[in-house]
C-alpha cells in the first residue's frame, strides 16, 4: 500500500559540464576501443518462421503473482495467441474470455534456449503491449538448480505498467551491488531513478536493498514514447542494450522508428558512435561485480497485475477505479480493454564482441640451442681450419716453392676422398674437386696422360720412386704429393713418402689405401731416407 510510482522518481544532479570522472572514463573509453580494435559480429538473428522453435514456452505459474494463465505452444498456435512470419513475430493474450475468480488471462511467457555471457540486443517492434492491467517486460536472467534467482542476476531492458509511455530499464541483483557514482559524480550519462521508500534514488540493486521496494532493484527512466501509446502510435522503435563486462557497464539506448543509426542499419553496430545512452549501470569491481551477471536467458512476457501492477493500479488508472473495479476484476472480466496486449516484433538481432585473432609468433629457440649452434660453427671451421694447416704444413714440408700450390690441392683432395671413401650413400663427390684438364697448374691434368705408365711401373715390383716431375700415384688412383729429390746425387733408392706408410692413424688410415707391392716382397728402404 506505501508503494509510490516510479514516474515520481527522483532525478539525478545533472551538471552542464562533464567531472573528472566522466573525462577520465571517456578517455579510457576510446583508449580501450583503440587498443582491443574489437567488433560486434551478429551471432543471432530470431526473427523468422521458425521463431519459436527457438524458444522455449514457459507454462509454470507467474512468480511476480500475476492475474495470467501462461499457456504452452501447442494451446498458444491453437488459439492463435502466436504466430510468426518471416518478417514479423506476434505474441498476445485472450481478448475474448470472461473469467471466473480463480482464473487468470491466457497469455505467453517465452525463453531463448540460448543463453549469453554478454553482447549487444537489439530490437525492433512496432507494437508494445499496453493498457490499463497490463505488464510486458522483455528481460534476461540466469538461474540454475545450484544458482537460485537472482544470484545470476537480472536485467530488465523493456518494462513497464498499465499506461506507462516512459520505459523502466533495471537490474535485479544479489548483495554488493550499488549504482551511487551513476550520473551523480559524474560516472556515465546524466540518468533518471526509480525512487524508494522515503523519495530516495533506487541506486542499491539488490532485491531485498533497504529503503526500497520489494524487488524494485536499481531502476531508470528512459525518456518519453518509450513505451505505450505514444510509441505505438509512431510505429514504435529500436532498442539496443548493450552488456559488457570488459569495458564494464551495461546501457540502453532507444530510438523512434526511422531515427536508428545508419551503422545500425546496416548490421554494423558501434555503440560509442551511438551519443549518451538513456540508462546506464557500472559493473566492476568497485561498485557491481560483473560476477553478478551470468548465464542470461531472453524473455518475453505479458502478465496482468501482481506484484508491480496492482499497487500502481490506482494511480495509473483512475477511471477504472472509479467505476469500482480492481486490478484482478478489470483483467478477468473485461476482454475489451486487452486489445491493445500485444507484441509486434520485426527483428531481433544479437551481436557479440570479437577481436582480431593475435598473430601467429613462431617460438623462438632456446638461448642454449642458439649457443649451440654457434658453438658447432666455430667447431666446425676449426676444424676445416685445422684441416688445412695440416695439409699445408704437409705440403711445405714435401714440396717445393714452386709446387706448393698445386701440391696443396692434390693433398686436399685427397685427404678429403679417405675422410668420406666409406660413406656411399652420401653425394660426397660433390663436394671433391674433380680434375680440371684445362688448368696447366693442376698436376692432376699432367697426371692424366701419365697414369697408364705409372700403373705399369707399380707392377714392377717393389715402391719404385717416381720419375722427377712426375706423380706418385696412390692405391685410390688419387695424386700424391711429389718425392724431392736426394741431394746426394742420382740413382738412390728412395722411401715412400711418410704420409703412404700403413701406420694406423696416419693418412692411409683416412682412406687412401696401402703402397703399391710388387710379388717379390716388401717395398726397399734406403738408409739414409728411413
Amino acid at each position: 500500500e506505501n508503494w509510490q510510482p516510479p514516474c515520481g522518481a527522483a532525478r539525478a544532479r545533472r551538471s552542464p559540464l562533464p567531472g573528472p570522472a566522466m573525462l577520465v572514463a571517456l578517455v579510457l573509453a576510446g583508449l580501450r576501443g583503440g587498443l582491443a580494435g574489437g567488433e560486434y559480429v551478429l551471432e543471432d538473428s530470431f526473427v523468422s518462421d521458425q521463431f519459436f522453435s527457438e524458444w522455449d514456452f514457459i507454462s509454470a505459474d507467474d512468480p511476480t503473482h500475476g492475474t495470467v494463465d501462461y499457456v504452452d505452444r501447442q494451446e498458444a498456435e491453437a488459439t492463435g495467441l502466436v504466430r510468426a512470419t518471416a518478417d514479423r513475430v506476434y505474441m498476445g493474450v485472450d481478448m475474448e474470455a470472461v473469467l471466473p475468480p480463480d482464473r487468470g488471462r491466457r497469455a505467453v511467457r517465452v525463453q531463448s534456449r540460448t543463453a549469453y555471457n554478454e553482447g549487444l540486443f537489439v530490437l525492433q517492434a512496432e507494437h508494445l503491449p499496453t493498457g490499463c492491467g497490463t505488464w510486458p517486460a522483455f528481460w534476461m536472467f540466469g538461474e540454475d538448480p545450484s544458482h537460485p534467482w537472482p544470484m545470476w542476476g537480472e536485467i530488465d531492458i523493456i518494462e513497464g505498467v498499465h499506461t506507462d509511455t516512459r520505459v523502466m530499464t533495471t537490474l535485479h541483483t544479489g548483495k554488493n551491488c550499488r549504482q551511487d557514482a551513476v550520473g551523480l559524480g559524474g560516472v556515465g550519462p546524466a540518468v533518471e531513478w526509480g525512487s524508494g521508500t522515503r523519495g530516495n534514488p533506487s541506486v542499491d540493486c539488490y532485491v531485498e536493498a533497504p529503503d526500497q521496494w520489494p524487488n524494485q532493484g536499481c531502476s531508470q527512466r528512459g525518456p518519453e514514447s518509450t513505451m505505450g501509446a505514444p510509441f505505438n502510435a509512431a510505429g514504435g522503435g529500436t532498442y539496443a542494450a548493450e552488456w559488457d563486462p570488459r569495458a564494464g557497464h551495461i546501457r540502453v539506448w532507444f530510438w523512434s522508428r526511422g531515427s536508428e543509426p545508419e551503422d545500425l542499419v546496416a548490421r554494423r553496430p558501434d555503440p560509442e558512435s551511438w551519443g549518451p545512452s538513456y540508462a546506464y549501470f557500472r559493473i566492476d569491481s568497485g561498485t557491481c561485480d560483473p560476477s553478478h551477471f551470468q548465464q542470461l536467458k531472453l524473455v518475453f512476457d505479458t502478465t496482468f497485475c501482481g506484484d508491480m501492477g496492482e499497487p500502481m493500479f490506482a494511480a495509473s488508472c483512475p477511471d477504472q477505479v472509479g467505476q469500482g473495479l480492481s486490478c484482478e476484476d478489470l483483467v478477468r472480466l473485461h476482454p475489451e480493454e486487452m486489445t491493445e496486449a500485444y507484441w509486434s516484433i520485426s527483428g531481433l538481432d544479437v551481436y557479440i564482441m570479437q577481436f582480431p585473432a593475435p598473430p601467429v609468433r613462431e617460438p623462438s629457440p632456446s638461448p642454449w640451442l642458439n649457443f649451440l649452434m654457434v658453438l658447432c660453427f666455430l667447431g666446425a671451421f676449426a676444424g676445416v681450419a685445422a684441416l688445412y694447416a695440416l695439409v699445408w704444413i704437409k705440403v711445405t714440408k714435401d714440396s717445393g716453392d714452386s709446387n706448393r700450390i698445386t701440391a696443396f690441392y692434390d693433398q686436399y683432395r685427397h685427404l678429403l676422398t679417405g675422410a668420406v671413401g666409406n660413406l656411399p650413400s652420401v653425394p660426397w663427390s660433390r663436394l671433391i674437386p674433380a680434375p680440371l684438364a684445362n688448368n696447366s697448374w693442376s698436376r692432376l691434368a699432367r697426371d692424366e696422360k701419365e697414369s697408364k705408365s705409372t700403373e705399369d711401373e707399380g707392377s714392377m715390383g717393389g715402391l719404385i720412386p717416381p720419375p722427377t716431375g712426375s706423380a706418385h700415384r696412390l692405391g685410390s688412383g688419387l695424386s700424391g704429393p711429389p718425392i724431392p729429390k736426394s741431394s746426394h746425387g742420382l740413382g738412390r733408392s728412395a722411401s715412400p713418402p711418410k704420409h703412404q706408410a700403413p701406420v694406423p692413424g696416419g693418412w692411409h688410415a683416412l682412406g687412401g689405401g696401402p703402397p703399391t707391392r710388387s710379388n717379390s716382397g716388401p717395398p726397399s728402404r734406403s738408409n739414409d731416407l728411413a
